[in-house]
């Protein structure tokens, strides 16, 4: 540390000194020393947490930021202008309420210690010197790149090796025995704990700072993304880290800088295949200074070697084994993102399944435009929000938040969308393959998806993309009100009359012969005999209509209806569905359908032939096919679709087996893949979950596993993922709701899959797998856990934030700003039996158990709940850890909740043990938090709220309503009688009684804050083996 330094507060007092050499000279741990901030840290000063703010100062951060920076301070440069710099950044950072919240919002009293942006780190090294601000800084760099074991592991290789190098050099002087400053840096033990706390610190403040700078660091991160260019390719870890920390610091200092990691943001010149000058407008540069980056060179095409990246090889990252080769980079394949930014993700692995139907990101989002135009249309509307497939609706808000987004951000979308491409496997199911476009190119999947009304003419323009011919019919059914009937189209126009021939008897052309498309109206034996004996009324269809109608009214009431009466709905249906396709300009005829089983093997199968007549009127081709249809039979071969959808069928003897699947190319399926020829609501259909094996449902599922993630993140706002999530297929997950066996997951069982609501433990796991990127556990493992701490976030059981009224209606999980200063992920559970103070008999004084006199009022003020450890610890095993790592990244941490009452501790509380127990809410006067209102009358509610407290409880022994006016009076209760707890409308105290209530064996009852006193009453009153604790 060179120049003055300032005040220095030690243990033995204040001492002025204008070098810090002299501290090797002193009978103190110089470890204690705290220096004055800078003003440029002025700001961050007055915005970190109290506890954060002792622990820097104080605690065992501070002491690791001076052991640092008195270690590595002899190899560093001056660089005074980038820590004032960054001390101006990191001050207007902290003040920001969004990235660093005050702690006193609601639901803060728990966790309140442990709110706030994690700048501990910062301000330990601010109060400790310029190297331990050096040291930060490395901290942040090696954050930035690596995982938090592998960079714990990097900082233990460079304190053992720069303690190596100090010794080495001091036994080469001549008093090789004095103690320098150097060598009382060397002698200080710096443990694993410390720097895995300094790392985790680090890594936290890095996403809160990215958070706040998110625009510069989007446009930073564009930049690199496409680098390909390492940090540098020192294979030694000690040399690597020495020359990358050193030159960084001299570049910034200089103003030759752009190192996301310090969130400063100089104006870049980058030189590739063009050169591209990027704005950043940052204020702390002059306008002059500017970042040049040159990018030619060999790449790699690795997705870890396209941005800037860093491999080192790791000898102290497991127990036992050689070294481990650590790739590290900065780019997108390793940073954070929202739940809305991984849609883009998800979309990228789909385009990339799609193959031609998306070859480039415009062309698979115009087809994700036109799937949105047909499921969003108005006549959708009628389904339920809740019914939607969310999936959908998931990657629809991408695409037009594609559309509507700002330049910087459409860039970094694309950028994620060809990260999916490159990590699609992450949504493949394990030997399923992909189906493009959810199958829709195919034309048997298609073909369930076309508008009735349009089926034909659809097919027809199909037949003839694939330049079918004449003997190939169109098989569709109609249905609706009218009963069911199967009818055939011919695929192109047929002549109307005899064909023309030359005097030689060759085919003569017939263009100016009439042509007409026909179909066929499949009809039994019995309905081609009645259109036959009643031809003449087929032939007039309005007078037939009228006869029917009058018969009718002639009936009388009840009388069934005669055998005349039904030939003529017959003879007026058949004759509806003629005009209907003759007023399309087609030609109606009618057919017959014969079935026969046959043998296959050892199985049978249904053979079906149509028959027809050459007769082009339909009374004389009904009448051909009655006489003669046993003769002119025709065997038809499924060509495409099959028996439940619209097909496409062949007459011809020479295809007596289905032809290979048709697929329809990209620029065909876009004329017909629109709202003219799609059915909504079929298409809606075919993209629910299926039993089938079809390579689509397992996608569709696996779109439905993320669709429950991004549910689950949209009510946790600032909360982030981790891009390395996309190394491991989501099937794998074992958080996946499971009300099916993972057999049906893929649709191999015959009942088709559901997706439940994630359970509490559920969603601590996937949180921590998309948070993590790594992590994939056992759901049964986090059974207790009420809490999870990550990075910058606090992932809480809502349970501990809201009055227990409020928690039925609240989300599983509610998200603050902070952490409990641990690294990696930290899950909290209480212990398996809390503990609650004895009696003591010299507080008898303080009992006094009055009868409740029926007032609604808060007795338990000084009650508060705060968060403390215990050293039980278990380190959690997650899949690829392997045995002999020695940081473990997650971890159950048994944590207490203990309740006081002022300075006095009172009981431990587990509150998600009491919430599993028998807890029942009394209805309030009117809806209250998602509570309906009680059941009784509106006059009769208000007669109990105007009548008095004793009125409403007249029947009830008053002396059995006992007050509980302080936790003595709790702890040593009344021998019989309801316990009715005073801490009104103060949730606090409401939560801890209920906890404290359920642990003594009460049955809990919880009040709203207008409870209803009839529902009260009859409550107390009924039956019931426990006592009654009304909390209210």
């Amino acid at each position: 540390m060179a120049g003055s330094i300032g005040r220095i507060t030690g243990a033995l007092g204040t001492v002025h000194n204008e070098n810090t050499a002299s501290l090797a000279t002193l009978n103190f741990d110089f470890t204690l020393v705290k220096l004055e901030a800078p003003a440029e840290y002025t700001g961050l000063g007055q915005a970190i947490s109290k506890s954060r703010k002792t622990n820097a100062e104080e605690g065992s951060l501070h002491k690791t930021a001076r052991r640092l920076g008195a270690l590595f301070k002899d190899l560093l440069p001056v660089t005074e202008d980038l820590f004032k710099a960054y001390g101006t950044r990191v001050s207007e950072i902290a003040s920001k309420s969004a990235i660093n919240p005050a702690g006193t919002s609601h639901g803060a009293g728990i966790f309140a210690s442990y709110y706030g942006a994690d700048s501990t780190s910062i301000w330990a090294a601010v109060t400790s010197g310029s190297a331990a601000i050096a040291a930060h800084l490395l901290g942040c760099m090696l954050a930035r790149t690596f995982s938090g074991p592998e960079a714990v592991t990097i900082w233990v290789e460079l304190v053992q090796k720069q303690k190596e190098h100090i010794r080495s050099k001091q036994e080469r002087v001549l008093y090789s025995h004095e103690h320098t400053p150097g060598m009382v840096a060397a002698q200080q033990d710096i443990s694993r704990d410390d720097l895995s706390s300094w790392d985790a610190s680090a890594r936290s403040w890095l996403q809160s700072a990215d958070e706040a700078k998110s625009l510069q660091h989007t446009q930073t991160m564009l930049i690199f993304n496409n680098a390909g260019i390492p940090v540098n390719n020192m294979a030694d870890v000690y040399g690597s880290v020495i020359k990358a920390w050193t030159a960084a610091l001299e570049a910034m200092n200089s103003l030759v800088k752009g190192m996301p990691q310090r969130h400063l943001y100089p104006d870049l010149v980058v030189y590739g295949d063009t050169c591209v000058e990027v704005k950043q407008k940052d204020p702390i540069f002059a306008t002059t200074a500017l970042l040049t980056l040159g990018l030619q060179g060999a790449r790699n095409h690795q997705d870890d070697m396209k941005s800037v990246y860093w491999s080192l090889p790791l000898s102290r990252l497991q127990y036992y084994g050689p070294p481990v080769q650590a790739h590290g980079s900065m780019g997108q394949a390793n940073s954070r993102i929202t739940y809305n930014q991984f849609a883009y993700v998800i979309i990228g692995c789909l385009f990339d399944s799609w193959k031609l139907y998306a070859s480039t990101n415009d062309e698979g989002l115009q087809w994700m435009e036109r799937l949105a135009t047909i499921l969003e249309a108005p006549s959708m509307s009628s389904i339920d929000q809740s019914e939607k497939l969310t999936w959908l609706q998931y990657l629809f808000a991408a695409t037009r938040n594609l559309v509507e987004c700002e330049d910087i951000e459409r860039k970094a979308a694309h950028q994620l969308i060809n990260l999916g491409r490159r990590r699609s496997a992450f949504l493949q199911a394990p030997e399923r393959g992909s189906s493009p476009f959810f199958g829709l190119f195919g034309v048997d999947e298609l073909s369930s998806v076309l508008s009735s009304h349009r089926t034909v003419q659809c097919l027809r323009r199909i037949c003839s993309h694939f330049q079918l011919r004449s003997d190939f019919l169109i098989r569709y059914k109609i249905l609706g009100s009218r009963r069911p009937m199967t009818c055939y189209a011919s695929i192109e126009p047929l002549l109307l009359g005899p064909a023309k021939r030359t005097h030689e008897g060759h085919s003569k052309d017939n263009n100016g012969s009439p042509r007409k498309y026909a179909r066929w109206m499949t009809l039994d034996y019995p309905s081609l005999s009645l259109c036959c004996r009643l031809g003449k009324e087929l032939l007039d269809l309005p007078s037939t209509i009228l006869k029917l109608a009058e018969l009718k009214k002639d009936l009388e009431a009840g009388q069934k209806e005669t055998d005349w009466i039904k030939d003529l709905k017959i003879i007026i249906d058949i004759g509806q569905r003629i005009r209907e396709i003759e007023d399309a300009g087609e030609l109606c005829l009618p057919s017959l359908e014969l079935s026969k089983l046959s043998p296959r093997g050892k199985q049978q199968s249904t053979t079906i032939t149509i028959v027809i007549s050459r007769d082009l009127n339909f009374l004389g081709a009904a009448n051909d096919i009655r006489q003669h249809g046993t003769i002119n039979t025709i065997t038809m071969t499924y060509l495409i679709g099959d028996t439940d959808n619209p097909t496409i069928i062949s007459v011809s003897p020479l295809h007596t087996k289905p032809m290979p699947r048709y697929i329809l190319v990209s620029e065909f399926l876009q004329e017909i893949f629109t709202p003219e020829y799609i059915d909504a609501q079929r298409l809606y259909n075919y993209l629910q979950p299926s039993s089938s094996g079809a390579p689509v449902y397992s996608q569709i599922y696996a779109l439905q596993l993320c669709a429950k993630m991004a549910e689950l993140y949209q009510a946790l706002p600032g909360a982030t993922i981790s891009t390395l999530v996309l190394r491991q297929p989501i099937y794998l997950a074992k958080w996946v709701p499971q009300p099916l066996s993972q057999r049906n997951w893929w649709g191999i069982s015959s009942a088709a899959p559901e997706l439940r609501s994630l359970t509490l433990p559920q969603s601590f796991a996937c949180l921590a797998m998309f948070e993590s990127g790594t992590c994939n556990l056992e759901p049964e493992a986090l059974s207790e856990v009420f809490a999870m701490s990550s990075g910058n976030s606090l992932y809480v059981a809502s349970a501990l934030l809201f009055d227990p009224y409020e928690v039925s209606t609240s989300t599983a999980i509610q998200r603050r700003v902070g952490n409990v200063s641990r690294a990696g992920i930290t899950f909290l559970i209480s212990p398996s039996d809390v503990k609650v103070r004895e009696f003591d008999p010299e507080k008898w004084m303080s009992i006094n158990h009055n009868v409740f006199d029926g007032s609604l009022e808060n007795h338990f003020g000084r009650t508060s709940v705060h968060l403390s450890f215990t050293e039980y610890e278990i380190p959690l095993v997650t899949n690829g850890d392997s045995r002999h790592t020695i940081d473990r990244d997650i971890i159950l941490v048994e944590a207490l909740l203990s309740v006081y009452d002022g300075a006095d501790w009172v009981a431990e509380i587990d509150i998600l043990k009491a919430f599993r127990s028998h807890i029942t809410f009394l209805p309030s006067v009117a809806s209250e938090n998602g509570h309906a209102g009680c059941l009784h009358s509106e006059e009769s509610r208000q007669q109990r709220n105007d009548m008095a407290y004793q009125d409403a409880f007249e029947d009830v022994d008053r002396v059995s309503m006992i007050s509980i006016e302080n936790w003595d009076e709790l702890i040593e209760p009344p021998s019989s009688g309801t316990l009715v707890l005073r801490t009104h409308n103060c949730w606090i105290p409401r939560l801890a009684a209920t906890s404290v209530c359920s642990t003594t064996g009460c049955r809990v009852i919880i009040l709203p804050v207008n409870p209803c006193s009839s529902c009260c009453a009859e409550i107390v009153k009924g039956p019931g083996h426990k006592r009654l604790a009304l909390i209210c």
